[in-house]
């Protein structure tokens, strides 16, 4: 689990034992996907295809994956991203939610 604030700094990170290197990283690439943009990582490539003026899919270190959501404060401002990565995407996406609902974190999703 990897969490980054809304400015691209690191918060969080926790692996488990045995955690592939590649997940690890997924992780951290879902969650400053939507540290950037206050979208799901799999919604900004629909975003960037319904706007492509605004390609976000081709910038580099962002990831289309399921498994990143925003972070948002009670006021609704966004203030981070959170990324789960190492089960299916699926998989990555639900624990995504429970890991946010459980640190008291919202989501617009």
């Amino acid at each position: 689990m990897s969490i980054i604030d809304n400015h691209g700094k690191p918060k969080y990170l926790h692996r488990m034992n045995g955690a592939d290197k590649a997940s690890i990283k997924l992780a951290q690439l879902k969650a400053e996907t939507s540290a950037r943009f206050p979208l799901a990582s799999p919604t900004s490539g629909e975003h960037s295809h319904a706007h492509p003026a605004k390609p976000y899919a081709s910038l580099p270190g962002l990831t289309l994956l399921e498994g990143g959501l925003p972070i948002m404060d009670k006021n609704g401002l966004h203030i981070g991203g959170i990324g789960i990565s190492g089960a299916t995407p699926e998989l990555d996406a639900q624990f995504t939610r429970v890991a946010l609902e459980e640190l008291g974190g919202e989501s617009t999703l």
